[in-house]
């Protein structure tokens, strides 16, 4: 397992509702090192961090749940880094005049 790095003061005031995006360490002998998720904070204890995944980055194709998003744990533990980011722009509407 990879150094723990211990989160930055600021990563432990993440607050329900705040988008963030997050790198952690996957367990070893896994594919890749890491793993990126961006996503909505639902909790955060401190040890834990609860996350529903951003709709729009990960378009979940699911013929009988279309629009479940995934909630992901992670434990601050094997978190490499994290910040804030901000809210997803709106998309604009295409109309017939625009296009």
């Amino acid at each position: 397992m990879p150094a723990t790095i211990l989160p930055d003061a600021n990563w432990l005031t993440f607050a329900r509702g705040e988008r963030v995006v997050v790198r952690s360490h996957l367990a070893p002998g896994e594919a890749k090192r890491y793993q990126d998720v961006i996503g909505i904070v639902l909790e955060n204890d401190g040890q834990m961090l609860t996350l529903q995944k951003d709709a729009a980055g990960y378009q979940r194709r699911s013929l009988t749940e279309p629009n479940v998003a995934e909630i992901v744990a992670l434990p601050w533990a094997n978190v490499a880094v994290a910040k804030r980011v901000p809210p997803r722009p709106n998309r604009r509407e295409s109309t017939a005049e625009n296009t």
